[in-house]
């Protein structure tokens, strides 16, 4: 801004001396350049727009209510969280209690309706990982290059009425991901993965902390809504919360 100020006031200011035209001296401006933005500049406000890497580092549990609304149906759960760790998920289906436990990959499950009983049964690892993706909290963005992804700048596009940076993630397990981060307050706004499209939106702050407070889900053409969210952070979690009981 300074550049063009400078040379706007270089223009409009009167001749001193002899001009260089009569000196026949050309004249040359230095370039004005406009600032090439990166994937990792977005990361970076990204990260520091939802409290900054040392507030981030500091989260050692989350305690996540919140109802699942889906095909008429609301389902109650509750998410005990170890960011980056581990999860255990709490949910009444129907009135059928279900269980499920997860670190990166292994962990085990309670339930009723697919078991025929309230055994605890152990979970392979495809599904361990799949439902330990929960304990990434904030996304594929955060710590995107310590985990070994490669994020690329694609320009930016209007999503929801709201002008987003639009980034693509390859995944170190050969995964893809498409994000939008809003222009506004460096939010995620969109994430389109393989099988879905999750939008998140009415981030609030909990001790220092940003959350999506309503998160909707598209796949497979049906939509699922987070609704109700309730958050606690750095609340004393049991380890017996993720031991797996032994049978009787």
């Amino acid at each position: 801004m300074k550049n063009v100020l400078i040379a706007a006031l270089l223009l409009a200011a009167p001749s001193i001396g002899p001009t260089a035209q009569a000196q026949n001296v050309p004249v040359q401006f230095a370039a004005l350049r406009t600032p090439v933005l990166t994937a990792q500049a977005v990361l970076d406000k990204h990260l520091q727009a939802l409290g900054g890497i040392e507030k981030l580092s500091a989260l050692k549990t989350v305690i996540v209510r919140q109802t699942t609304s889906a095909q008429n149906q609301e389902i109650p759960q509750t998410l005990y969280i170890l960011p980056g760790k581990g999860v255990r998920s709490e949910m009444n289906a129907l009135g059928t209690q279900i269980i499920v436990v997860a670190r990166a990959d292994s962990g085990w499950q309670v339930n009723p309706a697919l078991y025929g009983n309230g055994q605890a049964v152990a979970l392979s690892a495809r599904q361990a990982k799949s439902a330990s993706a929960q304990a990434d909290l904030f996304g594929p963005l955060v710590s995107a290059q310590a985990k070994g992804h490669t994020v690329t700048y694609d320009g930016d596009e209007k999503m929801e009425g709201d002008l987003c940076h639009k980034l693509t993630v390859a995944t170190s397990s050969g995964g893809h991901y498409t994000a939008y981060v809003s222009q506004k307050n460096y939010m995620l706004v969109k994430l389109i993965t393989k099988s879905s499209e999750i939008y998140y939106a009415d981030y609030r702050s909990v001790d220092g902390y940003w959350f999506p407070f309503v998160v909707e889900v598209i796949s497979g053409g049906n939509k699922a809504s987070l609704i109700d969210r309730s958050f606690e952070v750095n609340k004393p979690a049991d380890e017996a919360l993720f031991r797996m009981p032994t049978g009787k």
